[in-house]
């Protein structure tokens, strides 16, 4: 027996109170959107899915979240699909008037239930994450979740629930690692450097991160990366950033405490050439060119 919901409406929007994707300062302010509800099993997918999304992006320690109830929307997020360019030009003026330079719009596409012959109960669900540019209104494709694709290999079996609503429940908890490495991955913190320790017998050159588990640090992070920024101002006279392709080190957790992370650079020449950069530049500029982030993009 097959049990299909399809829904046309999951909203959410984050209202991030940064100019760039890395989170370099203090907390981005995250305002999410209360979105529709439908039949039942809807409510129960988007409440679930809502409250999976905003926990995932508590844990990442680099948000500060918003009261719902200081977000009004008056649109019919049923015709999202339909409108998408006019409801993102409403979440865009939205965004403006909050000082939001970044928007997340989120929605569930579909929800699957089915019941097997012996009463258990599966659930697949899809959905999607935008961000919008507050000064265009334009939505980028960001990140679409199958849940199809996750159970398996996460290790979740979702054929044991006994109920519809406990199938999606572990569908959804499935998903979560894939939000979990977006939010990484589009905003990855950016964090000075601390201090060194060189080890010229052992060909061991350690950079000690400022931030560790304080500022959304994982103890089970396995890489992070030395970048120098470059900034410049465009014709708009708008400061635009990048990290130079050319000068990125990757370097290896050896661990991670609650205010330091301690990097690991065994690559010598590498290590003597960033040296002396860093040795050459003035010391107050110095943590405003090289930094320490968890994530280059893809």
């Amino acid at each position: 027996m097959i049990i299909q919901k399809r829904i046309s409406t999951f909203v959410l929007a984050c209202f991030l109170m940064q100019s760039l994707h890395v989170i370099a300062g203090g907390k981005a302010t995250v305002a999410f959107i209360p979105f529709s509800k439908s039949g039942k099993l809807e409510k129960y997918a988007e409440e679930q899915l809502y409250s999976s999304v905003t926990t995932s992006f508590i844990n990442a320690q680099r948000f500060q979240i918003m009261e719902k109830s200081l977000i009004q929307v008056a649109s019919d997020w049923s015709n999202y699909l339909k409108n998408e360019q006019f409801i993102n030009s409403q979440i865009a003026k939205q965004g403006e008037m909050k000082g939001a330079k970044i928007i997340i719009v989120g929605f569930l596409s579909s929800v699957n239930a089915t019941r097997d012959d012996k009463g258990t109960f599966s659930a697949y669900l899809t959905f999607e994450l935008k961000y919008v540019n507050v000064e265009t209104g334009i939505a980028d494709f960001a990140l679409s979740v199958s849940t199809d694709d996750v159970p398996a290999m996460l290790g979740i079996d979702l054929n044991k629930a006994k109920s519809e609503q406990e199938a999606i429940s572990k569908a959804i908890k499935g998903s979560l690692s894939k939000v979990e490495r977006w939010i990484k991955e589009k905003f990855p913190l950016e964090r000075p450097i601390f201090d060194f320790e060189e080890d010229d017998k052992n060909k061991t050159y350690r950079i000690v991160v400022d931030g560790g588990t304080d500022v959304g640090f994982k103890k089970t992070s396995q890489r992070l990366y030395l970048v120098e920024k470059e900034c410049k101002a465009n014709s708009e006279n708008k400061t635009l950033c990048r990290y130079l392709s050319s000068s990125i080190i990757e370097l290896k957790v050896e661990r991670v405490e609650n205010e330091t992370a301690v990097t690991v650079i065994r690559d010598k020449s590498k290590w003597l050439a960033f040296k002396a950069l860093w040795d050459k530049m003035p010391e107050k500029e110095r943590n405003k060119k090289f930094l320490i982030v968890e994530s280059v993009g893809k």
